[in-house]
């Protein structure tokens, strides 16, 4: 209310009935309460509608209040609906479950508390309806679900007499993010690139790899199924602390050194996408390549050229480097499983 001139603080407190702060009162938790409110009677009207509740279906409350649950919600939901608000006004009896709901936002998960309101004569004649949006929740529990099956796998490697670590995926047992840290600091130093891979193809880490891969080879699915073969089958057979040289499906150098744990064979830590610096490629294939697949040929030719060359020295004394890096990261994820 607004203060007129020479009022005194006694003068406006006056003016306002204790119904109206009542109201007020009312009012602001029912607008701020952090729960959508709706009162609908045993016809299936809305009323007493608060703006969170309108939110959810992108309206105001003026334009849901006096309006039926059919006009908002499918047919077959708003019927069963009904039907749990009778039975409830019937026996006067609420209840507190989940659902689903398409909304404007999206398919949202919501908590929904029924209650019902009763006259003076304690028979029931509406239910007040409130919820709370649990989506992410839900998902943080379904996430941490995952997260204990994963927890469960590695406990079981280790622990069970018939454990099995080739049950164990390498994104199971080593700390991805820190060792892509790690190498993306290598990279800055040296711009020597690195990718760690499991044997099923999938990249954990990775960074410096070259647009002629990037942009051609594993974009195109024909070609992209060379990588993955380089990547998997033509990896096998290393030996741990050892590196192997090969070329790819696509005709570019890969060196690969294996990541093993516990006996089995996880994964494998690349240098790749090079060129040594005493040959010279045979761009004709490449060009070949280029007609083959559909490429942009002079883009292709172009992406071909910013390969780095390398020095043989260049490429042992890296290899040499990640041989160690993958024997650490086999040694240090046997023991973070004994340990858990």
């Amino acid at each position: 209310m607004k203060k007129r001139r020479g009022d005194s603080p006694e003068m406006v407190s006056a003016r306002l009935t204790a119904q109206a702060i009542e109201d007020l009162k009312f009012r602001a938790i029912f607008e701020n309460s952090g729960t959508s409110i709706v009162v609908i009677d045993k016809e299936g009207i809305c009323h007493l509608v608060n703006s969170l509740a309108a939110s959810y279906l992108d309206c105001t409350p003026d334009e849901i209040n006096g309006e039926s649950i059919f006009d908002f919600l499918p047919h077959e939901k708003a019927a069963k609906y009904l039907e749990r608000v009778r039975r409830m006004i019937e026996s006067g009896v609420g209840s507190e479950y989940e659902d689903t709901f398409q909304l404007p936002s999206g398919v949202r998960t919501l908590l929904i508390t029924d209650q019902v309101l009763k006259d003076q004569q304690g028979k029931g004649y509406a239910i007040l309806s409130s919820s709370i949006d649990i989506t992410e929740r839900k998902l943080a529990e379904q996430a941490l679900q995952e997260s204990e099956k994963t927890v469960r796998k590695k406990l079981e490697a280790v622990l069970s007499p018939d454990g099995d670590f080739g049950a164990l995926n390498l994104a199971d047992i080593i700390d991805a993010q820190a060792i892509q840290a790690i190498m993306d600091d290598f990279f800055n130093l040296t711009h020597i690139g690195v990718g760690l891979i499991d044997l099923n193809g999938k990249v954990l880490v990775a960074n410096g790899w070259q647009d002629v891969c990037t942009k051609f080879h594993r974009v195109n699915p024909e070609t992209c199924r060379n990588c993955i073969e380089s990547d998997t089958i033509l990896t096998l057979g290393g030996l741990p602390g050892e590196f192997k040289a090969y070329k790819c499906r696509n005709n570019m150098w890969d060196i690969s050194t294996p990541i093993v744990v516990g006996g089995k064979h996880l994964g494998n830590i690349f240098l790749g996408q090079f060129f040594y610096e005493d040959e010279t490629p045979d761009y004709e294939s490449f060009r070949i390549q280029a007609r083959k697949y559909g490429f942009d040929e002079e883009a292709y030719i172009a992406a071909l050229d910013r390969v780095p060359r390398w020095s043989r020295e260049t490429v042992e004394c890296v290899m040499r480097f990640y041989s160690r890096l993958s024997l650490f990261i086999s040694d240090l994820s046997f023991s973070n499983l004994k340990l858990a």
